[in-house]
């Protein structure tokens, strides 16, 4: 005799006999999954006790239960990454001192950087500072490295992007399913936690996270289920979290404004314009202390240098090439294999038009049009959403059609071991580290770090650098790091200099030209240095094989250090040079 469902189980009373129903508070979208899983997971006879156990937690506790899980699975995702590495995934060298400096200047905000000032050009502190001044707080009062912070603190950040998620999700969809599948959606596609969990994620994943929360406030703000009370509540915490958003990550800002802007544009309600413009302004008031301070020290310069910097449709004055492509091709999550959660939200996208509810649709295609440098990023946030409705409104319901035609016990569990099977899927695409963009996550090798330790004792002070790299620039994670953790300057590391107008390109020109020296002999290096200073070459770990057997045999170039990286003094040709020491076999 089959044993009571999961329905059944679920839904009576511990202790009762089988006609008493207790009232379940869920919405009808919860119901009828419960109703899906019960058909296509029946349970074995009352004597299995884990199973009685499950029957006899409360609906909250179930609830509790499934948001643990999703919480341990986004935790392990991204941990699998950032735990072993011991140091910061990629990049982050130039946030590190940033905080530094904040500290050295008492916590007033520095008028520049000491960050790599190669060529005698200072990079402006004009970046929004809340995350450099996190950074520095925690270094302060923990016994934490301000490189072990920069380890940290950016896996937190990506784990309250999800959390901010899960209370988006709240306010667009009624329950709590879909919220959490979208939770778990967000947690599993790469790119919701790639370029996050980074270093230099510092600022991207806390920027990321306070604007969820700032829409999920305002959303509430302008609820017609909220109380007057509520509203004005829910709209001081937008506003602050808006502030947070635009004093830690300027392209985070852009996302929220263009979600808010669509938001109050959907509302029915004369209390939008209100909450609107008290929104913006209180967010500008909150950040003045920064913007103010930046404008009248460097003027308009570097906002607008870096405004043409990042390649959007601000800088570049249209929608620019390529946007039919991406409108037409808008899935950006970055899944190694099939695309299950992007196609999954494309279809969820469609469905949501077709009932008229576009405001997710339309924030998704605004930012494409926007093309922001971290649009893949802040694109995971619509397609998350609209992967779990799609998901629980129109998938699983064919799975319960499916089950209710099965006549079978194996057809039964048919829809859930394929359920099973593209979550595994998944699962082992977000944790696969050797695909896309996962072959960025990874730190700075040992080797370079011992090279850098060396080269800050043992170079002299007034040299720069011209470091070879291996990646372009947005991974030169040896490039970014060297000022840093040597103490000297390296000429064509372009990170920070966005801010400089013309400046950025120049060194980018640099660093690929460098890049490009790595496959020849050192008289590439030599006609880098007809336009570019350095009195040291360095050559990372598993580098440049040719360009390395170069400066071995070349008398212009002295090998200081030789251990996984090289580093190698180059000589002014007035005569030929000592015989080569040799450091660190």
């Amino acid at each position: 005799m089959r044993g009571r469902s999961l329905a059944t189980v679920l839904e009576s009373g511990v202790g009762h006999g089988p006609g008493y129903r207790r009232r379940v508070d869920e919405p009808p979208p919860i119901r009828t999954v419960v109703r899906v899983a019960s058909r296509a997971l029946p349970l074995r006879p009352a004597g299995t006790r884990p199973l009685e156990r499950l029957g006899d937690l409360a609906w909250e506790h179930r609830w509790a239960l499934a948001s643990i899980a999703v919480a341990l699975i986004a935790f392990a995702v991204r941990a699998r990454f950032v735990l072993p590495a011991g140091f910061p995934l990629n990049d982050g060298g130039l946030f590190v001192v940033m905080s530094q400096d904040i500290q050295a200047a008492n916590y007033l905000l520095p008028a520049t950087t000491s960050y790599n000032p190669a060529g005698g050009v200072e990079i402006p502190f004009a970046y929004p500072p809340l995350a450099f001044y996190l950074a520095a707080l925690v270094e302060d009062l923990t016994p934490l490295t301000m490189v072990q912070v920069y380890w940290v603190l950016p896996l937190i950040g990506s784990m309250l992007a999800v959390a901010g998620v899960y209370v988006l999700a709240r306010t667009f969809f009624s329950g709590r399913m879909i919220p959490l599948v979208a939770a778990a959606a967000f947690a599993l596609a790469p790119r919701s936690f790639t370029w996050l969990v980074m270093g230099g994620g510092l600022t991207r994943s806390w920027g990321l996270a306070a604007a969820l929360f700032a829409l999920a406030a305002y959303r509430t703000a302008l609820s017609e289920e909220s109380s007057p009370r509520t509203r004005h509540r829910a709209l001081a915490a937008a506003t602050v979290f808006s502030a947070i958003t635009l004093g830690t990550h300027l392209e985070a800002g852009v996302f929220l404004a263009a979600a808010v802007l669509l938001t109050s544009v959907s509302w029915p309600d004369r209390w939008r314009v209100t909450a609107f413009f008290t929104m913006g302004v209180g967010t500008l008031v909150l950040t003045a202390p920064w913007w103010a301070t930046v404008l009248a020290r460097h003027g308009t310069e570097p906002f607008m240098a870096a405004m043409n910097y990042g390649g959007d449709v601000l800088a570049e004055g249209s929608v620019g090439e390529g946007l039919v492509e991406r409108l037409i091709a808008p899935v950006m999550t970055n899944e190694p294999f099939f695309a299950v959660i992007g196609a999954t939200g494309a279809f969820g996208a469609i469905i949501a038009l077709v009932r008229g509810k576009w405001v997710l649709p339309a924030l998704w295609g605004t930012l494409i049009v926007l093309n922001m440098r971290a649009l893949p990023t802040f694109a995971m946030v619509p397609t998350a959403l609209l992967a779990a409705y799609a998901t629980i409104d129109v998938i699983l319901p064919l799975f319960r059609s499916a089950v209710e035609q099965e006549r079978t016990e194996l057809g039964k569990w048919r829809p859930a071991l394929v359920a099973g099977a593209i979550a595994a899927i998944a699962f082992y695409g977000a944790t696969d580290a050797t695909r896309g963009e996962a072959n960025f996550l990874r730190p700075v090798s040992d080797d370079d770090q011992r090279a850098m330790r060396w080269a800050s004792w043992n170079v002299p002070e007034g040299s720069t650098f011209l470091v070879v790299p291996v990646r372009g620039w947005y991974a030169d994670r040896e490039g970014e790091w060297l000022p840093t953790l040597t103490g000297h300057p390296a000429a064509n590391v372009a990170q920070g200099y966005e801010w400089v107008d013309g400046e950025f390109n120049r060194r980018l020109a640099l660093q690929y030209r460098a890049y490009v020296c790595g496959f020849y002999t050192t008289d590439c290096l030599e006609e880098l240095a007809a336009d570019v200073r350095f009195t040291h070459v360095y050559l990372p770990a598993n580098c440049c094989a040719t360009l390395l057997e170069s400066v071995l045999e070349d008398n212009r170039y002295v090998v200081k250090y030789r251990s996984g990286a090289v580093i190698a003094e180059r000589q002014e040709m007035t005569g030929y040079p000592p015989a080569r020491p040799i450091s660190g076999r």
